[in-house]
């Protein structure tokens, strides 16, 4: 069953919380993937696709604050998908129709779609372009740091949550991580280096605030 482009119903519980002021409803866009998953044309949080929204640290629902992060390595299973769970900020913020994209959902816009740098509306980002033709902008929206919340890597690099959990050994170091997609200009050309499809170059730590696109199927 082929989908539309774009999904414009709106979702009854879209950031009620005042914390967010964004008016408008993401839509969903259809770039044509073999799962047929449509992506998000904006972060959480963003009026406008190039905006950079609102971080968060995995697994937590609300924006990224000076606080504690309340989760222990041992809060979260090894392999844990928390998409579509009460762990999840898409899902809890915009409604049940979103979640935060799954490992095997980034890859699959890796390998279909085609990155290319560029700017919209001044702001640096990539440009995806999926294989009905249809592209997304991800803004190169860095990260916080988790101490003082000074912005990060802005307009060189781009950082984005999965729903799944480092599944690694026990007691490993990586058990506090958690995968994402990355990006990074390439200085030589206009394409974008990607973080390694391998996983084990694709994963950061849960405290690292980071923006999120949802997905939906």
């Amino acid at each position: 069953m082929i989908k539309s482009n774009v999904n414009t119903k709106k979702t009854t519980n879209y950031y009620k919380s005042a914390m967010f002021p964004c008016t408008k409803q993401p839509e969903l866009v259809n770039l044509g993937l073999p799962s047929g998953t449509l992506w998000a044309d904006r972060n959480i949080g963003a009026d406008a696709p190039e905006q950079f929204g609102s971080y968060f640290r995995f697994g937590e629902t609300t924006p990224f604050t000076l606080s504690p992060y309340p989760y222990e390595p041992c809060d979260f299973n090894l392999k844990e998908i928390i998409a579509g769970t009460d762990k999840d900020a898409a899902t809890s913020l915009i409604g049940d129709n979103y979640q935060m994209p799954t490992w095997k959902q980034i890859d699959e816009l890796v390998e279909n779609c085609t990155w290319n740098w560029t700017e919209q509306n001044h702001v640096k980002g990539v440009k995806v372009t999926g294989p009905n033709g249809n592209s997304i902008f991800f803004p190169a929206a860095g990260y916080l740091n988790n101490d003082n919340g000074a912005n990060n890597a802005v307009g060189r690099m781009g950082y984005y949550w999965s729903a799944e959990v480092n599944a690694c050994a026990a007691c490993d170091y990586y058990d506090d991580c958690g995968w994402c997609l990355s990006f990074s200009q390439d200085i030589n050309n206009s394409t974008p280096h990607l973080g390694e499809l391998d996983k084990n170059s694709d994963y950061m730590t849960r405290e690292y605030p980071f923006p999120i696109r949802p997905v939906s199927k």
